[in-house]
């Protein structure tokens, strides 16, 4: 199961972090590192990183494709597979 969330990078409106604590969105981004938009990271359960974050929109006709690999590589660890090494390093 994949749970997806926005976060607004100015926003001071409260979400759960993974420690179940509210904390205002700037801060979730800010505390991940994020310091551009869009920025799509794939965390675990419990908040640990999975996969390289997809940062930018970089060429557009790949966008979709590199998101895919970055779910894919995170499903993949939760489910404790082998992770193959794809051509972007991720």
């Amino acid at each position: 199961k994949v749970v997806m969330r926005k976060v607004e990078l100015p926003s001071y409106q409260e979400m759960k972090d993974f420690r179940g604590s509210k904390t205002p969105h700037r801060h979730f981004a800010g505390d991940s590192g994020v310091r551009l938009v869009p920025t799509v990271m794939v965390f675990d359960s419990s908040g640990k990183l999975l996969a390289k974050p997809v940062v930018g929109l970089g060429t557009i006709d790949f966008y979709g494709d590199t998101l895919d690999q970055a779910i894919d590589k995170g499903i993949a660890k939760v489910r404790g597979q082998k992770v193959a090494n794809q051509a972007s390093g991720n």
